[in-house]
């Protein structure tokens, strides 16, 4: 198994090898400073050598995956956001435009009731004083006729004209009777408008409101999810803050123990980076006998909370762009 070795994350590398030098050179090992200080042979390796490597290995796996959950987090988070806010926009604007709307109706639905309940009172009026004004003129004729009771010829002559006004009185109180009804039929057709669109703007509002109810749950679940992957994410903080304490604890038994005799290694582009083979593979400590103390639980939490951070929209760049 090829192992890559960088000498700027290994804590003491420099000092180990510096130590090793004169074991190198009595054993006839090559001890220039191009091989000496970039590896050594991993067939020489002690197991906490082997067990520290691995553990830098799994830490860099753990810290990869913390970072891609992390991403699918901000992405699912701010999707949704965006959704919430432009069918919320939507809403408002429907709920705005049928307010404006059904306002500017009734508005002038009033108007027009007004209008015609005071032309039928005008009316009203014009007829009731047509009426007075007739019934005055019949009791003026009827005196007329008691005065005129001598004059028979003046009197039939007075008596058919009398008649003749009276007729054409009727007619027109009767025109102006139907007009006022059919008026009055009008003005109940208007009122049955007004309650129809009353109906209507209440059904359009309550439907808005079971929406925007329908769009709170959908928001509460995706807050659950994103707590969820919170959890999560502080999981993998605890587990990388575990994998370190095993570092650590592999490091301090390797600085303990001397490295035996180091053999050439391998030459590569720009000296960043080491290829060697292992052939031993030493179980490090399994993860069930390590428990963390309560130092090492917030440290986690306050790891999680901080990468978490970047998903609330006070303090992503995202939102505040």
């Amino acid at each position: 198994m090829a192992v890559w070795l960088r000498p700027s994350k290994a804590r003491g590398t420099h000092q180990v090898r510096h130590a090793l030098r004169p074991t190198l050179a009595s054993e006839g090992c090559r001890t220039s400073n191009e091989e000496a200080d970039l590896s050594y042979n991993v067939e020489m390796r002690t197991p906490e050598q082997t067990a520290l490597i691995a553990l830098r290995g799994l830490l860099e796996a753990k810290d990869v995956h913390i970072q891609k959950l992390q991403g699918e987090a901000r992405g699912a988070e701010s999707s949704s956001e965006q959704r919430l806010d432009a069918v919320r926009q939507c809403c408002h604007a429907k709920i705005k435009g049928l307010q404006s709307s059904n306002a500017d109706e009734l508005h002038m639905l009033k108007r027009t009731l007004e209008s015609k309940a005071h032309e039928a009172g005008t009316q009203s009026q014009e007829v009731s004083r047509k009426l007075r004004a007739e019934e005055l003129l019949v009791t003026d004729l009827r005196q007329d006729l008691k005065r005129a009771e001598s004059h028979a010829a003046r009197a039939e002559a007075v008596t058919a004209k009398l008649r003749r006004r009276t007729e054409a009185s009727r007619k027109d109180a009767g025109a102006a009777l139907s007009k006022v009804e059919q008026q009055a039929e009008e003005i109940a057709q208007l009122q049955q408008d007004v309650d129809r669109e009353r109906g209507m703007h209440s059904a359009a509002s309550s439907a808005m409101q079971t929406r925007i109810e329908d769009l709170s749950g959908s928001l509460a679940r995706l807050q659950e999810e994103v707590a969820a992957l919170h959890a999560t994410i502080q999981v993998q903080c605890l587990e990388r803050i575990r994998l370190q304490e095993q570092l650590k604890h592999a490091q301090a038994a390797g600085m303990e123990k001397p490295a035996p005799a180091l053999q050439r290694p391998e030459q590569h582009h720009q000296g960043a980076s080491i290829s060697t083979e292992t052939t031993q593979d030493p179980q490090p400590d399994s993860p069930e006998k390590w428990a963390p103390s309560p130092a090492i639980q917030r440290r986690a939490s306050t790891m999680g909370a901080r990468a978490f951070s970047d998903l609330r929209p006070g303090k992503s760049r995202k939102w505040q762009a």
